[in-house]
């Protein structure tokens, strides 16, 4: 990837064995990032392979995205990623979180310099 290294994360398995394949140097991780550890369904939508953790957001868009698949997955919060997988601040963080964005920022220690980075996409 040109220089760039990364800590790649993603809830959806299939989508997260792309990482595998094709960023084998990087670290690549399957699995939600939430408000605690523990378990989450992730909702695999349709084909088009996006998918939600929440409940809201699977039943408002089930009349044109029905879900495909329930998968349960490992659910870590945003501190538990980043002191487990961060050696040092990221200058880029890019959540696509499964519509569940403020909940995923408010599990973060933004006390930690290692988990502030300089530009937060969401």
């Amino acid at each position: 990837m040109n220089g760039w290294d990364g800590v790649n994360i993603d809830a959806n398995p299939s989508r997260a064995n792309r990482f595998f394949m094709e960023r084998p140097d990087q670290t690549n991780l399957n699995f939600v990032i939430g408000d605690n550890d523990t378990f989450t369904i992730l909702y695999e939508l349709t084909e088009d392979s996006s998918s939600t953790i929440s409940k809201e957001v699977k039943e408002f868009v089930s009349g044109y995205k029905p879900v495909r698949e329930e998968i349960l997955v490992p659910s870590l919060s945003l501190k538990q990623v980043c002191e487990r997988y961060f050696y040092r601040r990221p200058i880029l963080m890019n959540l696509d979180v499964e519509g569940v964005g403020s909940k995923v920022l408010e599990s973060n220690d933004w006390t930690n310099p290692v988990c502030v980075p300089d530009i937060i996409i969401s």
